[in-house]
């Protein structure tokens, strides 16, 4: 499988696939951010590219943008991983610019009481990702920020709820840079496997970014 990534006649970030021979037809659309990237961190491009379509894919994966090698050793441990290899991967240290901003993530329309559901926690920034169909356009204010997306249309996959999480998890790379993030904390609900979750992180980890959930969004514990 080939992932691109590439704008589309309205300028949003898009991501869209080419089918290899063993790969099975994604039931996700093209994966839309409707934002234009102004800091993009290729290995953080490289791992959303191959999140995207991950349950998908079957053999050989193209990523457009190259991935780190520690990325790609832990990319093999996730479960049912299989036959899937890699093919964009840079073999040397990926210099990374560490953010510095802890962003609390939940899909709220433009409209909610900006950064209102952050007190206590240590959250610095609220990203918001309505979906595609119910807003347009980002928009950042000093404390929230609204990224549209139709991370959450996954179609009729077998396993909706991980190829959410995957598609989700991809926008939160993508923006990154745009939004000095050091870390991202997502409500429980996107979390597809509670047993396999420590993988995302260390995924995360290896392109220099913190994973979390928070079990609402007005909880200040979060893991």
């Amino acid at each position: 499988m080939k992932i691109n990534r590439d704008q589309d006649e309205l300028q949003r970030q898009t991501l869209s696939y080419e089918l290899g021979e063993y790969d099975a037809q994604p039931s996700a659309p093209v994966l839309i951010v409707d934002r234009v990237l102004s800091q993009a961190i290729e290995p953080r491009l490289g791992l959303a590219e191959a999140l995207a379509y991950w349950s998908s894919a079957s053999g050989p994966v193209d990523t457009q943008d190259h991935l780190a090698p520690a990325t790609l050793e832990v990319l093999r441990e996730l479960p049912g991983s299989g036959s899937r290899v890699i093919t964009n991967v840079h073999w040397k240290y990926a210099d990374v610019r560490h953010g510095s901003l802890e962003i609390r993530v939940d899909d709220c329309l433009p409209g909610y009481e900006p950064g209102s559901h952050m007190g206590g926690t240590s959250a610095q920034f609220a990203l918001h990702l309505p979906d595609t169909g119910r807003a347009a356009g980002s928009m950042t204010l000093l404390r929230d920020g609204w990224i549209p997306t139709n991370a959450a249309m996954v179609g009729s996959s077998p396993s909706p709820g991980l190829d959410r999480m995957h598609r989700r998890l991809a926008v939160l790379l993508m923006v990154s840079g745009d939004l000095d993030a050091s870390g991202f904390t997502i409500p429980l609900s996107w979390v597809h496997d509670l047993d396999t979750w420590s993988s995302y992180q260390l995924l995360f980890k290896t392109v220099g970014l913190d994973l979390g959930y928070s079990k609402t969004s007005k909880d200040p514990d979060h893991v």
